[in-house]
């Protein structure tokens, strides 16, 4: 008897246990890390399999864990137009919506709202039981069904439109998410993204601010959105990102400041990322108390006045770089305070040279402060805007300066790296020149940090990235097979890991000197 004639039992012959089972696995396979709801969009797999006969349907319905990760999408499909869908196409989808949500009671859940938009006044307009005709009504109806689940919440996020005049009405809905304050027992993560900055009404204000204070189980905390500064359970949480917070003045931040830092216990965080830069007008800055955390290894600033810290267990910083004008108080004094007073061992360091909000950027000549306190540095990344046409040649001869000047400056430097990007397509730097000046540069930095048998530079790259799909042009000066040339190219031959490339996200091309 052939393979062909073994008589296989059909799917359908399976105990429910097993069907549950493999219809478990289809779904997991196929969602990813959500089930994915949206006007226009894909079906989900759990309604595919629903259409299968009434067993697979009672199958699903029943199966909690198969809605226990429910990404819901506010805005329909790109290839939708939403103006002209009708009023039962919108209530047949919160309908949708609000069986999946309560299909998954009382297992923990997943929740992700993707696209948010809504007002304050539309939402207090919109109970529970409203009949939802457009996807402003949705976008209430989808909030008040999640926060009626909150008691399950395990993950929460809400994410705003990445192009917010698409749907200007992404405000954090702060009358919905003051309501789950004491019911948020099994919380783990919760992140808000992409909301407009936008603060809570005066008379809630207060009750927003301890909103996800009690959340005994809660350990990640991301505000990737202009948010106003929330009271957390800082010792608890292993995993947040403080970076996009709103403040008024100096003082509301510094008193933030102080209270996150005395408290929290993660070992990274960063600072200032997406904020506007806040000036010391009121000149408190001397006045603020000094707050220690022995637990940060890792520490982002951007365009950020840095209030009095020691970080004694400090290996990793990324700064923002001020020009020498603001460098009292804007950036490189700052940090010059927080390594001296830290008495910290950093390993890596990354220099950011871009203008900022009320921020003006500084370059190398302003980096000299911070030499004492890198000795022990071995992986330097200088990440550098092409503003004109000589951001590259000041950078190189500076480093030159640096590197070549004293071998008491970063004498443990083991990788160098230079990236110079353009900053946006309508204002790009379109070539980027290296003088003849900046080859003996380089050779320089090369001959005296590269070669040898004790040489401690190992990698030294320098990648000019561009915007779009329109290459960079790295001009190279007429006598490139000058001495310096020569040896560069000898160098690289014989194995001197220095590379000068230009790169676009998709690509990336070498570019010999030679």
């Amino acid at each position: 008897m052939s393979f062909t004639d073994i008589a296989r039992p059909s799917i359908q012959s399976f105990p429910n246990e097993i069907l549950a089972i493999v219809i478990e696995f289809a779904v997991s396979d196929a969602q990813h890390d959500y089930t994915c709801f949206q006007i226009g969009g894909k079906l989900p797999t759990q309604l595919v399999l629903m259409h299968v006969n009434t067993l697979w349907r009672g199958i699903c319905s029943s199966s909690m864990t198969l809605w226990q990760n429910i990404c819901i999408d506010l805005q329909p499909n790109s290839r939708t137009i939403p103006t002209e869908l009708g009023a039962s196409t919108w209530s047949h989808f919160a309908k949708v919506c609000e069986n999946a949500l309560r299909s998954g009671r009382p297992k923990p859940l997943r929740l992700r709202l993707k696209n948010w938009h809504t007002n304050q006044e539309s939402y207090q307009n919109t109970g529970l039981e409203a009949e939802v005709t457009d996807g402003l009504i949705l976008g209430n109806k989808i909030i008040r069904l999640a926060i009626d689940e909150s008691p399950r919440w395990k993950e929460f996020t809400v994410q705003g439109p990445y192009y917010q005049d698409l749907l200007p009405d992404a405000v954090t809905p702060w009358s919905a998410l003051v309501e789950v304050t004491n019911r948020i027992s099994m919380l783990e993560r919760i992140s808000l993204i992409d909301s407009c900055c936008d603060e809570p009404p005066n008379h809630l204000w207060q009750d927003c601010k301890n909103i996800f204070l009690v959340a005994p189980k809660l350990s990640s905390a991301k505000f990737g959105t202009n948010v106003f500064p929330f009271n957390l359970p800082w010792p608890q949480l292993i995993e947040t990102d403080v970076s996009s917070l709103n403040f008024e003045t100096y003082r509301e931040l510094a008193n933030y400041f102080y209270d996150v830092m005395s408290q929290v216990a993660v070992t990274a965080i960063s600072w200032g990322e997406t904020f506007s830069f806040i000036p010391d007008d009121d000149g408190i800055l001397s006045t603020l108390p000094i707050v220690e955390n022995s637990h940060i290894i890792k520490l982002h600033l951007s365009a950020f006045v840095l209030p009095p810290v020691i970080l004694p267990n400090l290996n990793t910083l990324r700064f923002m770089i001020g020009d020498t004008g603001d460098m009292d108080l804007r950036s490189v004094a700052r940090v010059e305070a927080l390594l001296h007073d830290s008495n910290c061992h950093l390993v890596e360091l990354t220099v950011d040279q871009y203008h900022w909000d009320g921020f003006s950027a500084g370059d190398v000549n302003s980096f000299g402060p911070l030499l004492p306190y890198l000795n022990t540095l071995r992986f330097l990344t200088w990440e550098a805007a092409l503003q004109d046409d000589d951001t590259a040649n000041v950078l190189v001869k500076g480093l030159r300066n640096i590197l070549v000047g004293t071998s008491s400056n970063l004498p443990n430097l083991n990788t160098l790296f230079v990236n110079l990007t353009q900053t946006e397509p309508r204002r790009v730097v379109k070539n980027c020149d290296f003088e003849q000046s900046d080859v003996n540069a380089l050779w320089n930095i090369i001959r005296t940090r590269m070669l040898g048998d004790e040489a401690i530079l190992k990698t030294f790259h320098i990648t000019v990235a561009y915007i779009g799909s329109d290459p960079i042009h790295i001009k190279k000066p007429d006598n490139m097979l000058s001495e310096a040339g020569a040896n560069i190219q000898q160098a690289m031959d014989g194995g001197v890991d220095f590379k000068l490339s230009t790169a676009a996200m998709w690509r990336q091309s070498n570019y010999n000197l030679i």
